[in-house]
């Protein structure tokens, strides 16, 4: 987990992913109005007021070609690293489990209702301005929602690429942060 700032104000702006010691995984409506050199990365750290994370700068900004703001459709980024991280197992330096999914079959029902998953990110809690957002990470535990459920009908565009989870929902920053699914022994994103 990583927090992407602006450098000079240096604010939690969103959440995001280690898939490699080069690579951030994050939303593009995160990055999408933003040049590389308005962002920087800190790795490492639970509290986000730690000094001692790893901070790294931007050097390129990969949204989804077919990114749409209003529906959401497509809201994923990988951001390039101009530095590496020195990642380690067992720490906060180590990337994100992917699930070993072959993605041309169609995965609507992945994951299945009820699955139990966890959110995590610095998101602040009562949804208001980012300022007030918690030092700590947090992780809330949600479960997976049928995508015919009346409740995810209207906030879901393409049942394809997007599946519903709640109720509860995340606040102002957790954004571009990851969800996990605990398969084959690990959590998985």
């Amino acid at each position: 987990m990583v927090s992407l700032r602006l450098p000079i104000a240096n604010p939690h702006l969103c959440g995001g992913s280690i898939l490699s010691d080069s690579y951030i995984l994050t939303a593009a409506h995160c990055v999408d109005t933003f040049s590389p050199n308005d962002l920087s990365v800190v790795a490492g750290i639970h509290n986000k007021s730690d000094q001692n994370g790893v901070i790294r700068q931007v050097d390129h900004i990969f949204v989804h070609p077919n990114w749409s703001s209003p529906e959401n459709l497509h809201d994923i980024a990988i951001l390039r690293l101009s530095q590496p991280l020195e990642l380690a197992d067992n720490s906060l330096l180590t990337r994100t489990c992917l699930p070993h999914v072959h993605w041309l079959t169609i995965i609507e029902h992945y994951p299945s209702s009820g699955t139990r998953l966890a959110a995590i990110g610095w998101g602040n809690r009562n949804n208001s301005i980012l300022d007030n957002s918690p030092d700590n990470l947090h992780q809330v535990q949600v479960f997976s929602i049928d995508n015919n459920d009346p409740n995810c009908i209207e906030s879901l565009h393409d049942p394809e690429i997007q599946f519903c989870a709640g109720l509860q929902q995340g606040g102002k920053g957790d954004s571009g942060g990851p969800i996990f699914q605990w398969l084959n022994n690990r959590w998985e994103q």
